[in-house]
């Protein structure tokens, strides 16, 4: 990892662990934690905003390509019309691209920003905006949610993965639509159906519908997960899946025979087993009946999302797929940890998994940083 990279995300890493050890200290004065863990996600979530601002657009595998397509969009002379009725025909023609939706948002910006550094910013801002606004309403620690979403590669997934960000906008929203007294199916579709059109991976996010009327977790649900994984990975058990695949836009992926390591599975199914555990070791009857249904429900989709992350091995664009899923977990390990109501043991509990997915980012080192004055220099 460059010294950039080290540099940026090792303050992220300080500010968090103060954070942590100061709000420890105040959680017992409970008029001031609440305003203290909203405060100091919102200095964390302004910290990641500047960086993504100031990045180069070097920074990650995809980025120039979108900062490239955007300013021959700003210095071209297509009208909005050109773009929305290519998208329509795309539709009713069932040639529809996802780049279509990108492209009609980025031309109706254009006439705003003709700067690509300011819109590379406006897109992380969007997004960041997003999940800040997620964890203020759902986690239960705000430092450890931001920590997860920075150090399990989300943010610098978004720093580079910009049409599914976007998609990945409307999927939060989506699940909004349905964490209600009412559920609201329409809403829900219609933010399904946004996210489709800036990319078609999150259609399968019409997973979580039926889910939100599972009230439990599966009794082995940890030994069930572990074995379909184990038949991806040591069987040839995938190939009944390709004819399927081979139909979608990940079947290109599949001619290129490339896999990740499994390193990422591991981490996500820890996650997993730890939750499990929390909830049956420390789980309070007295809790009430929302609170465990959406409990269940946040665990039932990180489950989806470990087996999608599995397929990495085989076709590393699967990773894609897990994100949908696996982004419950900034939720999901904040609110496993305040199931523990010893104030010591839970602090000591979110301390270790703070440190350790720092450990594991610093490790793993997969992601380089530059600042956008960099950009003569590479």
């Amino acid at each position: 990892m460059d010294i950039e990279s080290v540099l940026v995300f090792f303050t992220f890493f300080l500010l968090a662990t103060l954070f942590e050890l100061h709000i420890g200290q105040e959680e017992l004065k409970l008029k001031r934690y609440s305003i203290l863990n909203n405060r100091y996600g919102i200095i964390l979530c302004l910290y990641l905003f500047v960086i993504a601002s100031l990045r180069s657009p070097f920074t990650g595998n995809d980025t120039l390509g979108y900062y490239s397509i955007y300013k021959d969009i700003v210095i071209n002379n297509y009208s909005i019309k050109y773009y929305l009725s290519e998208m329509i025909t795309g539709i009713i023609k069932n040639m529809y691209q996802d780049f279509m939706m990108w492209n009609l948002t980025s031309k109706i910006c254009s006439y705003v920003i003709k700067s690509p550094q300011v819109w590379l910013s406006i897109n992380a801002g969007c997004f960041l905006f997003t999940i800040h606004f997620f964890i203020k309403k759902y986690s239960d620690n705000a430092i450890l949610s931001w920590v997860y979403f920075s150090f399990i590669y989300i943010f610098t997934f978004c720093l580079q993965g910009l049409r599914q960000t976007m998609a990945m906008n409307c999927i939060i929203l989506s699940f909004m639509s349905l964490d209600r007294k009412e559920k609201y199916p329409i809403r829900y579709l219609f933010w399904i159906a946004l996210a489709y059109l800036f990319h078609q991976s999150s259609i399968i996010f019409l997973i979580s519908y039926p889910l939100t009327f599972i009230k439990k977790v599966p009794k082995y649900s940890i030994l069930i997960i572990l074995i379909i994984c184990l038949c991806v990975y040591l069987s040839n058990i995938f190939n009944i899946f390709i004819p399927l695949i081979n139909a979608t836009r990940f079947g290109v992926y599949l001619a290129e025979e490339e896999g990740l390591s499994l390193s990422g599975w591991i981490v996500l199914y820890l996650f997993y087993i730890y939750n499990y555990c929390c909830r049956l070791i420390y789980r309070n009857n007295d809790n009430d009946k929302k609170t465990e249904e959406i409990h269940c429900l946040w665990l039932n989709l990180t489950a989806i999302g470990v087996i999608l992350q599995s397929f990495v091995c085989i076709v590393a664009e699967f990773f894609r797929l897990a994100h949908y899923f696996c982004i419950f977990n900034l939720l999901l390990l904040p609110k496993s940890c305040s199931l523990i109501k010893d104030h010591r043991k839970r602090r000591m509990h979110e301390f270790i998994i703070l440190c350790l997915m720092t450990i594991y980012f610093f490790i793993s080192g997969g992601f380089h940083y530059f600042f956008f004055w960099q950009d003569k220099k590479y």
